[in-house]
Parts: C-alpha cells; structure tokens; sequence
C-alpha cells in the first residue's frame, strides 16, 4: 500500500521523467480489481488522469494516463461517471481524439466506446459536443487512408472502435443520423450528418 501511495505522489512531480515513469506504473495497477475500486472512491484519482490527458508537454504522459482511462473505463460504469468530475474532460478527450500519435488516438476512441457502453446517461454527456464530429472524422480519414499504398495500420483498428461507439450511440437514441434529424426537421448543433449508418434490421 505505502508503495502505490508513493507512486501516486510522485504522479503530481514537476520532474518530467519522474513524473513520466510514475504514470506508466500506475497504468499496471488498474490490472488489479482493487485499484480499480480505489479509482471509484471519493476522491480525485479519475479527475486527474483526464487531466493529465491534456498534458502539453509530454505524449508519455498522455499515452499512459489515456492507457490507464481506458482499463478503468472498461471494468466500471462508475468511473466513466467520474470522468464528468473534471469540468475539463472534453478539452482532454479532443486532445487525445485529434492527437498526431496514433496510438494516443486509439486509447482515447476505446475510452469514448467504453463510456458509451456505460449507458444512456454517461452517452448523453458524452456526445453533446464536438465528440461525434470528431469520431466521423476519424472515420473519414481511415476510409482514405485505405487508397494508400501503406495502409496505416493504427488509423485501420481506430476505424472499427469508432463505428461501434456511434453504433452504440445511435442504439441508445443519442445522436441521429441527417436524415433523421432533417425529417424531425430538429436543427440542433449535435445533429451533424453520420456517415456511418447502422444495418437494417432484419
């Protein structure tokens, strides 16, 4: 126990490396279902992983931090509530959404797919933003992507996450596709077109 406490403290360090390596370890404790009820308790655990999502300074960082998100976010409903927590969460999520690094990307597309699996509640919040043009996008350029020569392999699996959270969305009547929107004639800002339109029921 002294041992995490002490991993925790050096997480708030202004030593870079310091603080770097301190955030990669604690991405391993959230394997233990322990941490992850800690994560859960009253207290500022979940507020400030989303923060350091937003880290400027360095990818190391966010990489871990985003790393950490996605596990507590897919082992506990509550958490995905907690993310709410910082009033700052979407800046942070964008940051890791629209991020040059794949790989940050891909860990901020499997956190917004598992808080959208959390349920109608969290999606509400989620998705009343820039999350669902940002998704498209994503998609939109993985599409293009697949004209090249080299296929970027990361930007290949953020794809398939991407449509399964606006999948989820759609199911649980968050957002709408344009046709939708413009036959409700609803010209709410969230109802941008979704070119990723669920199969027909059979």
């Amino acid at each position: 126990a002294d041992v995490v406490m002490d991993i925790e403290s050096y997480m708030y360090e202004d030593h870079e490396l310091l603080k770097r390596a301190a955030v990669q370890c604690y991405l391993n404790l959230f394997q233990s279902p322990f941490q992850v009820t800690r994560a859960e308790g009253n207290n500022d655990k979940v507020k400030y992983l989303v923060l350091l999502c937003g880290d400027p300074d360095d990818p190391e960082v966010v990489k871990a931090a985003a790393g950490s998100l996605a596990m507590l976010t897919s082992q506990s409903n509550k958490i995905c509530k907690k993310v709410f927590d910082s009033s700052q969460w979407e800046e942070c999520f964008l940051n890791l959404l629209a991020n040059t690094d794949y790989e940050i990307t891909y860990r901020g597309v499997v956190i917004v797919n598992n808080m959208t699996k959390a349920g109608r509640e969290v999606a509400d919040r989620l998705y009343d933003g820039k999350i669902t043009d940002v998704l498209q996008a994503l998609i939109m350029k993985a599409k293009l992507d697949e004209g090249n020569y080299e296929k970027n392999e990361l930007l290949q699996r953020i794809r398939p996450v991407c449509e399964d959270a606006l999948n989820a969305a759609y199911e649980l009547k968050v957002i709408k596709t344009y046709s939708e929107a413009v036959k409700e004639d609803d010209d709410d800002e969230k109802l941008e077109e979704w070119s990723h339109h669920p199969k027909a029921k059979k």
